[in-house]
């Protein structure tokens, strides 16, 4: 009796192992390269305005610069409100990239590319058209994407065409 139990028992538990290795969720298989959706974030009708990162001697890059904010203080580094009514992102579940540059013709339109090549390497592509009136000052933007791990690479490529 006691080995028809033991004999049970194995195979009640080899079935538990097949029945718990058989229903664990597939991982969909993604695909590379990949073009990644986004939200345009903007502060407009906040009380709060992006501010500017200078350099350690107190000087301005007037180069196109990309910051991946991956945290709420983060976030805190890059904006300044008036109230506690700050922007709310879930940054579990999302990247907020900002693309600051200077700004010298007016902007007609702007086409922007995420295109993740590998768990870890994104490209974000910007062309950004420009009239023939000329203006001045920084050009702040900024996209919400899916989380990014802070391990990963996001290289930004600007492209000014008129």
């Amino acid at each position: 009796m006691k080995t028809k139990n033991l004999i049970t028992a194995i195979l009640l538990l080899f079935a538990g192992v097949f029945y718990s290795c058989s229903n664990e969720p597939e991982k969909p298989e993604i695909n590379f390269p990949r073009e990644v959706d986004f939200t345009e974030f903007s502060l407009w009708g906040t009380s709060c305005r992006w501010v500017s990162i200078y350099n350690e001697d107190g000087t301005f890059s007037f180069v196109d610069t990309l910051f991946v904010i991956n945290s709420d203080d983060g976030l805190k580094n890059h904006i300044h409100c008036l109230d506690e009514n700050s922007p709310k992102i879930d940054f579990l579940k999302h990247t907020l990239l900002r693309i600051d540059g200077k700004v010298t013709h007016q902007l007609q339109k702007i086409i922007i590319r995420l295109i993740q090549h590998s768990e870890y390497k994104y490209d974000l592509n910007i062309i950004s058209y420009r009239s023939d009136i000329l203006t001045g000052g920084i050009g702040f933007d900024a996209i919400l994407v899916p989380k990014i791990s802070n391990d990963a690479k996001v290289v930004l490529n600007v492209e000014y065409r008129r």
